[in-house]
């Protein structure tokens, strides 16, 4: 990605991608967040959970969370899919030319 960007907006655009894929770090976690709170919550467990937990209500408690839990890894398993599948027809490589002073050996010489 950094080679299509010329050689003075290097720092700015690895910037950029650095803070890009922060951006979608936190938004990636509380989307699953959202997800599983939403899950739990729409069946009633919320009270469970912040309750006490007697032995025979653990493996409910369980069974409520992987739920939700398993919602929101299908929900980014299918994000990830479409990355794939917009990174496998996104075309060729753009490369920046190079800077004139590598372009060839006698241009350092003059």
């Amino acid at each position: 990605m950094l080679a299509a960007v010329p050689q003075p907006m290097l720092g700015s655009a690895n910037g950029f991608f650095a803070m890009s894929r922060n951006f979608g770090q936190a938004l990636g976690v509380s989307l699953a967040a959202a997800i599983l709170g939403a899950t739990v919550a729409g069946t009633g467990a919320g009270k469970l959970l912040a309750g006490y937990h007697p032995e025979h209500a653990r493996e409910t408690i369980f069974a409520i969370y992987t739920s939700g839990q398993s919602a929101a890894f299908h929900v980014a398993a299918m994000i990830g899919l479409v990355g794939v599948i917009v990174s496998a027809f996104r075309g060729p490589p753009i490369m920046a030319p190079p800077p004139e002073d590598l372009k060839s050996p006698s241009a350092a010489a003059k």
